[in-house]
């Protein structure tokens, strides 16, 4: 059942970022056909399996064999275990908070597939979150989310680029559901995991929404 969960997440990170990329034409993203960026050929559908296709063809196009993005790869590869791991306990625990965790991967993808994350996902992680926390007993922590936000942006003042607008902004709504004694630690795991991935990756930027949203459902779900 857990590699049930993984493909079905491999496949949504595959879609996801084929709508991401052609974000600008939906037409084609609805009727085309997926094609090589570099060639144009069209690709069969033994080239579109999520990890196994990338692998098989040593990460490169079978026809005119230019180089593929890692990112592929990567952002395939991490949503189809974040998948595997949270999606059995959220349905069977706690299928309140499925929405959530849908826009949480969403996001992740986005931010992996091209740094950005728009403000429409923002809007619908705030009122999932607001959904969950009315259809639910769960206390909310409005405060303390409130303060870490602020320390935060404060800290992006002094150093700034230190975190993006966007991180800023999941911080403040997922810290709602956070305990305040948690959000240190929250904040901690999400950074050290940033910081070993750059000087692994030797990276200037890094996705960091990515370690956010897995901190966070590492400490949650």
């Amino acid at each position: 059942m857990f590699l049930v969960y993984f493909l079905i997440g491999s496949i949504f990170a595959s879609t996801m970022m084929c709508c991401f990329d052609h974000r600008d034409n939906i037409q084609y993203f609805l009727t085309g056909r997926s094609k090589c960026d570099t060639c144009g050929a069209v690709l069969s559908w033994y080239n579109l399996i999520p990890i196994v296709s990338f692998l098989v063809a040593r990460g490169k196009c079978t026809y005119c064999h230019q180089k593929l993005s890692l990112r592929y790869l990567i952002v395939e590869l991490i949503t189809g275990l974040v998948s595997m791991v949270f999606f059995p306990q959220v349905i069977v625990h706690n299928p309140n908070f499925l929405f959530t965790l849908l826009i949480i991967i969403v996001m992740m993808i986005s931010d992996m597939t091209d740094y950005y994350v728009s403000d429409i996902l923002q809007v619908l992680l705030l009122i999932s979150v607001i959904y969950y926390l009315f259809t639910t007993n769960h206390p909310y922590y409005f405060v303390s989310s409130i303060i870490l936000f602020i320390t935060l942006y404060l800290c992006n003042i002094l150093l700034p680029h230190s975190i993006g607008g966007a991180d800023l902004k999941f911080v403040l709504i997922i810290g709602f559901l956070l305990e305040p004694l948690q959000l240190p630690l929250y904040i901690f795991i999400a950074s050290f995991a940033g910081l070993v991935v750059i000087l692994v990756s030797k990276s200037k930027y890094i996705s960091f929404i990515p370690f956010l949203g897995i901190s966070f459902l590492l400490l949650y779900v």
